[in-house]
């Protein structure tokens, strides 16, 4: 008897838990959604510009290089133009560099005006805001640098050398401080 006595009791308590599940069903729905993160990219395309190789330059000549730059990447870039390198017999002091928008006969006034080839280095690069970013759509920009040798250098440079490499730097335009870019 005591068994049935049990027994009874755990089917009335199964009964009743499942008449009380029942009670308090839910519907539900589920949906799931993936998300994908790809990182953009950040690339100048080559070649930016040729070997120039310069022999012989007197007082008052000049020489031009060509200079493109453009954004292969997918994210929209700044970037600025520096000399490094080995230059002997001080011709950095005499030897004069501008930057133009295009050829020289494009472009009435260099963006960047003359000055002396030492000047443009990392500390003072060619870099404005308004003016040296490519979006990573957009066209190539090219620029022509021109390397003068005034009139007015003296006898001492003769024979002066120089070997400089143009550094071509781009950083993420996107989320950078005005004034505070980071190269």
């Amino acid at each position: 008897m005591r068994k049935r006595i049990v027994v009874s009791m755990l089917v009335i308590a199964l009964a009743a838990a499942l008449l009380g599940g029942a009670a308090f069903a839910w519907f539900t729905d589920e949906e799931k959604v993936t998300a994908n993160f790809t990182a953009g990219t950040l690339d100048l395309a080559a070649p930016v510009a040729t070997s120039l190789e310069v022999t012989n330059m007197a007082p008052g000549d000049h020489q031009d290089w060509t200079v493109t730059i453009q954004n292969a990447g997918t994210l929209d870039m700044y970037y600025r133009l520096f000399f490094e390198g080995g230059i002997s017999g001080g011709f950095d002091e005499v030897l004069k560099v501008s930057l133009y928008d295009g050829t020289v006969e494009e472009s009435e006034l260099p963006i960047f005006g003359s000055t002396l080839l030492s000047n443009v280095n990392v500390d003072n690069a060619w870099f404005d805001e308004t003016k040296t970013y490519v979006d990573a759509d957009a066209a190539a920009h090219e620029y022509t640098i021109r390397f003068e040798l005034p009139f007015d250098t003296g006898d001492d440079y003769q024979g002066a050398t120089w070997n400089i490499t143009l550094n071509i730097q781009a950083t993420q335009k996107d989320n950078q401080t005005s004034g505070d870019i980071k190269w």
